[in-house]
């Protein structure tokens, strides 16, 4: 084997191992890196995900949130709704009580004027008896008077009448 061949032979081991050391810490390397870079894909999907959960959470709280108002403003609309509605049966109760009170003053009064006239009717009535019983007595004094005054005469009512109508 010629001389020359021995270092030539050696280089080329010397290169193979030191190429062998290359492709091997470069595999290592690669090695390494790949789970490096899972490691922080894993981390970040992780970081992801929690960031979704915590997104999702606040989404998920927010929309309980705005389901709670939106029941409260139903709830007040509702609550004003029935005070407006009672408001309004308490003034209609209370204008019908008026009304009512008012009937019943009307009520009292055609009873107190049914009462008076009532007694003003048996008053006249009897002032009426009365008159008619005065009448009839002042027609028989008449009636009396006119047969004294026939007898004094000498003359009826109707003869006197002619002669006076005569003259």
């Amino acid at each position: 084997m010629p001389e020359f061949a021995l270092p030539l032979i050696a280089g080329f081991l010397v290169g193979l191992v030191v190429m062998g050391l290359a492709i091997g810490i470069t595999l290592r390397l690669r090695r390494r890196t790949a789970a490096a870079i899972l490691d922080t894909a894993r981390s970040e999907s992780q970081s992801l995900l929690a960031d979704a959960r915590r997104e999702a959470e606040t989404i998920r709280n927010s929309s309980v949130v705005e389901g709670k108002m939106e029941a409260l403003r139903l709830r007040e609309e509702l609550e004003g709704e029935l005070k407006r509605r009672r408001d309004e049966v308490d003034r209609t109760a209370r204008r019908a009580e008026e009304s009512e009170r008012n009937l019943q003053r009307r009520s009292e009064q055609l009873d107190r004027r049914e009462k008076d006239l009532s007694a003003k009717e048996r008053a006249l009535a009897e002032e009426d008896g009365r008159l008619k019983e005065r009448s009839d007595e002042i027609g028989a004094l008449v009636r009396e008077q006119r047969t004294r005054l026939e007898r004094v005469a000498g003359l009826t009512a109707e003869d006197a009448r002619r002669e006076l109508l005569q003259r």
